[in-house]
């Protein structure tokens, strides 16, 4: 009988398994590429950091296999994009197995069956299994058929949700090694979106789930790695058993070999074209990236654009925000549009819809000085955001928060100004300089230009991730399979112990 592609444990078609790379069944011959079996908690694309990194590697010779979640129904269930082996499935609806007075159900579908008890046996299987193990029953059942059939060298899960069940999947299998790549502080991002919903307390109790994940989870793995020096010193200093030389920061740049420079949508070409002409003889202030929340800090902007109109008044107000990316209504409706009336900016302030990553450079080069007003949490202290290095290779001048990396990075490279953190005033002061400063936007566009392309950039971050992984798998990747000789066999790693649930 054919098999389905959602069935973890049979080979998905077009996927490379075990079986393809050896004679034998359940063993490997030497030389082979080694395989990577990428995890990612949501869809693909459009993440483009995952999308780099998996690239390299497939560049490399390694064999990726990225097991992602479906966007929607009608999103293919597997596909190779750039070399990249894509498989998707639907965690809400993929079978999981409950254990029940010592047998086992199966449950094939949430929606089906007995006026919903599927459904019901579905959707409390999971939350028990996460409540009381810490992890996501659909995904590790996922991953243990992938481990079965894929045989990987190393499993590469990014960020902290799916480190669980990956970890408990593989207490059996010492010798495959487990790279975890932290996007986010993930404690401190929970935390701040559960307190915009549910208040500070539920936030703190958040916080404390997720950093035990952290401690419990993370000495156990081979490598970390993470976005930015401070998220190395912040997991250096707080996680038990996890020394500085066991976590990499791969940062969060571009990759200059594909800049964003396409707008493939009519109707984002449209709105482009018609943002050009009216914005023809504005001074433009750009923002790249979702409109979703307070912590973006673009209402500090909108404020001191308000100051600066009403100091600069009766002469004509020349100053534009242009703010492309997609919007959360409740962030732009009741707080960002009341600031837009209350200092008359109506025309002054554009909004685009949703942006697909690959149009980002048009609408910056769009802008005289572009922005990232971040307030200072601790989430936005150990992150960094990438659309500040494509700031950087469009040659625009920096006006930045005061949150540690961005301040890091600004005073390094001098690729522009920072303000303090919600100050309206301060970012007025700032936004003003090279408002009337054109030397000086120049010198920090041209500086940052110099800091991305000769320092920040995947050519030479990519450096560091294949260093990486030619440690994880000392056996030589090879771009084609045609050569014979025999090659060492990759060296056993120290056990990994069970993982103990939280």
């Amino acid at each position: 009988m054919p098999h389905s592609p959602s069935d973890p444990h049979q080979p998905a078609q077009g996927v490379i398994s075990a079986s393809t790379r050896s004679a034998v069944p359940g063993q490997r011959q030497f030389p082979y590429n080694p395989c990577v079996l990428m995890l990612l908690e949501t869809a693909f694309p459009p993440d483009s950091r995952v999308k780099r990194e998996a690239r390299a590697l497939v560049e490399a010779g390694y064999d990726v296999v990225l097991c992602c979640s479906k966007a929607h129904a009608k999103q293919a269930d597997q596909e190779i994009i750039e070399g990249i082996q894509v498989l998707r499935f639907n965690p809400a609806t993929a079978p999981i197995t409950l254990t029940l007075l010592g047998g086992k159900l199966k449950v094939k579908t949430p929606a089906s069956g007995l006026l919903g008890l599927a459904k019901t046996l579905h959707k409390w299987g999971n939350k028990l299994h996460r409540q009381h193990f810490g992890i996501e029953q659909a995904w590790a059942e996922k991953i243990a058929g992938l481990i079965k059939q894929l045989q990987p060298a190393v499993v590469h899960v990014h960020d902290l949700k799916l480190l669980p069940a990956t970890l408990t999947v593989l207490a059996n299998h010492p010798t495959i090694k487990v790279v975890s790549d932290l996007h986010e502080n993930y404690p401190a991002l929970l935390a701040f979106l559960t307190e915009q919903r549910k208040g500070k307390q539920a936030a703190e109790k958040k916080r404390a789930y997720w950093h035990s994940h952290e401690t419990n989870y993370l000495p156990l793995v081979n490598h970390v790695i993470t976005v930015a020096p401070e998220a190395k010193t912040r997991l250096a200093n707080t996680i038990e058993g996890l020394h500085p030389e066991r976590i990499t920061v791969l940062e969060n740049v571009m990759d200059m070999a594909h800049p964003p420079n396409h707008i493939a949508d009519p109707a984002t070409r449209q709105r482009y074209d018609y943002l050009k002409d009216i914005l023809q003889n504005r001074f433009v202030v750009g923002y790249i990236g979702y409109i979703n929340n307070r912590h973006r800090g673009l209402h500090t902007v909108i404020e001191a654009m308000g100051l600066i109109k009403a100091q600069l008044a009766p002469k004509p107000f020349t100053m534009a925000l242009l703010a492309a990316g997609g919007q959360r209504p409740a962030y732009v409706n009741d707080v960002l549009k009341p600031l837009i009336e209350q200092y008359n900016l109506q025309s002054d302030v554009l909004f685009t819809d949703f942006l697909d990553a690959e149009a980002f450079g048009p609408f910056i080069q769009l802008a005289d000085v572009c922005v990232c007003p971040h307030i200072k949490t601790e989430l936005t202290d150990t992150t960094f955001p990438n659309k500040v290095y494509l700031y950087g290779y469009y040659q625009k001048p920096l006006l930045a928060s005061d949150c540690a990396p961005l301040k890091r990075y600004v005073e390094e490279t001098h690729a522009g100004l920072c303000f303090a953190s919600e100050d309206p005033k301060d970012c007025a002061v700032q936004l003003l300089k090279l408002y009337t400063d054109e030397a000086l936007r120049f010198s920090m566009a041209q500086d940052g230009h110099q800091a991305v392309t000769a320092q920040y950039n995947w050519g030479q971050e990519k450096i560091k991730l294949l260093s990486l992984y030619s440690e994880l798998c000392p056996q030589t990747p090879r771009p084609s399979r045609s050569t014979s000789q025999p090659a060492e066999a990759p060296t056993t790693g120290q056990t990994r112990q069970p993982v103990k649930p939280v």
